[in-house]
């Protein structure tokens, strides 16, 4: 794979340098978002970092075709474009070390012209080092543990640092990873309970996303005792995330985790809200190892 993306990119550098030049190459849109995809992930983007928040950004570019395809010279302006439209991602968060995770191309039709419209995602991480501790975390707002210590981190990092570790393995010596054809799902709490039928949930584990609910139908209220995760509560949650996304890989073929996002939410009032927990995203791909070829700053394409 990484000879065939090499090559792929020696010819747009061609192309780029040599406007004029027409090789006679054309591709079909399907194809030419893949390679553009393929090339753009093993140039550009991160794995086996520590990351300590995420985030996915999506934007949209018309790729314009001819008769059903695109000319090589003009898939390399297309590519150009393309680094553009994430450079605006990364330039949209205000992370102090920005770092590109995934990329992800999807061509989903085409315009009134004929041409083919191409959804642009990724996902930004800001690389911080995460202290990962055994203890009992807050649920989220960056707070801490349940004493208020090691502030920023939360119960979402912490479980996020942890399933990235669980299940993306360090790459063999002297190499790294890369990614291709990324796919990603989000999982929400109200897709998994756990509390059995006819039973009404406790705000302890009804769920394998983390949640709790002020509900006072339901004699439900949050408390620090809610808002705080236990060591066994962390366990759990981290034992259910881990599960979902090696779940989500046994679907879907050969492709293996690329990271993953866990994200705490809170409606109401931080003081005494209405609903607190997680929302769970897990990115996977195509993984490959590159033993020469180093990451490239997207903000300084070369």
């Amino acid at each position: 794979m990484s000879e065939h993306i090499k090559a792929f990119k020696q010819r747009m550098n061609y192309c780029k340098q040599n406007p004029s030049f027409k090789s006679g190459t054309f591709y079909l849109p399907d194809d030419a978002v893949l390679e553009v995809e393929a090339a753009l992930s093993f140039t550009y983007c991160f794995s086996n970092i520590d990351i300590k928040e995420q985030e996915f950004t999506s934007s949209t570019l018309i790729m314009p075709l001819e008769n059903g395809e695109i000319a090589e010279n003009d898939l390399s302006i297309f590519q150009e474009d393309v680094i553009d439209a994430l450079q605006g991602h990364m330039l949209a968060l205000a992370y102090p070390d920005k770092k590109l995770m995934v990329v992800d191309l999807e061509y989903t039709g085409n315009d009134a012209n004929g041409d083919a419209i191409v959804g642009i995602t990724s996902v930004v991480g800001n690389q911080q080092e995460v202290f990962l501790h055994d203890d009992a975390w807050w649920y989220g707002l960056e707070a801490g543990t349940c004493q208020g210590n090691n502030v920023p981190e939360d119960a979402s990092t912490q479980l996020q640092q942890r399933v990235i570790d669980e299940l993306l393995p360090p790459p063999p010596s002297s190499g790294r990873w890369f990614f291709t054809n990324p796919i990603s799902i989000t999982y929400y709490y109200y897709q998994y309970p756990l509390t059995p039928q006819g039973e009404d949930p406790d705000n302890y584990c009804d769920y394998r996303i983390f949640f709790a609910d002020n509900n006072p139908s339901q004699n439900l209220e949050i408390t620090d005792t809610e808002k705080c995760l236990s060591h066994t509560e962390m366990v759990f949650y981290e034992g259910h995330y881990v599960d979902l996304a090696i779940d989500y890989e046994n679907a879907n073929g050969n492709r293996k985790f690329k990271t993953c996002i866990v994200e705490d939410f809170t409606n109401g009032m931080q003081t005494n809200p209405d609903q607190i927990g997680h929302v769970y995203t897990v990115s996977i791909g195509f993984r490959f190892v590159e033993y020469f070829d180093g990451v490239g700053d997207i903000m300084n394409p070369n």
